[in-house]
């Protein structure tokens, strides 16, 4: 018998005792009030498989009741712990399930939050590989990706590159969106990330009430000072102007472009999208 089918046979058995959980020794309950779920695991394989259940078990934050730990994880959710779990017990996970494409985010950063590097790795590079700016999971989850890199500076490296991938690429319209007020700006070169203000006669930025669209709600707000038309820097520094309009900072102040589109200098933002604006 050689060596790789001993070690598939060790595999298998592990993975068994994820679906039959004998002699489990802990018990791990996961999310909030009617969404509580709690699962059976078995302390030996989460410490061998994660230094964050290492520390966990030996730091007490797992607290003993008579001859099971119980272990409190409220903020990941049932359907992410699963995949998570079985992910430790065999080393696999289906990236193309729906429950783990629809999980993505919570995922990477549960990996994350739970030292499974090699997960997070995985995770991030097969994001990066199957999605572009127009693909659909970018449309309707780029909020939160960019949140989450935002939140989590320096966690997820190739996403974060991915993401400035995406914002330079030219020419585009970032658009955000409160509960009643759409806020925007066309930048038609391109961010870099050079920490410098990029000259554009072209660039603008606008406002718009979402629920009562007239000329009265409208605001166009042109370039003025065209050498500052464009904040190429990082994250929350990235906009139109010397503070004009900052989506990811959350913040807009008249300084470089013709009028006001904000009545205060800070707001909320709910959602954003990124549009490339193509030629023909």
């Amino acid at each position: 018998m050689s060596l790789q089918t001993l070690s598939n046979t060790l595999l298998r058995d592990i993975s068994n005792l994820y679906d039959k959980a004998d002699n489990y020794d802990v018990k791990i309950q996961v999310g909030e009030d009617s969404n509580l779920e709690i699962f059976k695991a078995h302390s030996i394989i989460l410490i061998a498989r994660s230094n964050y259940f290492r520390t966990a078990f030996s730091n007490n934050w797992a607290k003993k009741e008579g001859d099971l730990y119980v272990y409190k994880k409220p903020n990941v959710s049932g359907i992410v712990f699963q995949i998570i779990l079985k992910y430790i017990y065999t080393g696999t996970i289906a990236l193309d399930a729906a429950n783990v494409e629809n999980n993505f985010i919570d995922l990477l950063i549960a990996a994350d939050e739970m030292n499974l590097y090699e997960l997070v790795e995985h995770l991030q590079q097969h994001i990066i590989s199957s999605n572009h700016l127009n693909n659909d999971w970018i449309v309707q989850n780029g909020i939160k990706l960019f949140n989450t890199i935002s939140l989590h500076k320096g966690a997820f490296p190739k996403l974060e590159e991915f993401c400035k991938n995406i914002m330079s690429q030219e020419p585009k319209l970032l658009i955000g969106s409160s509960s009643n007020k759409i806020i925007g700006g066309y930048n038609p070169i391109k961010w870099g990330g050079s920490n410098k203000y990029l000259n554009s006669q072209n660039s603008f930025i606008f406002s718009f009430n979402s629920y009562t669209l007239n000329s009265s709600t409208i605001v166009l707000s042109r370039i003025v000072e065209n050498s500052r038309a464009i904040a190429d820097g990082e994250d929350k520094n990235q906009g139109f102007g010397n503070g004009d309009l900052f989506i990811f900072g959350k913040s807009c102040k008249l300084t470089s472009y013709s009028d006001k589109i904000h009545d205060s200098e800070y707001f909320k933002v709910d959602d954003y999208e990124v549009f490339q604006v193509v030629k023909k």
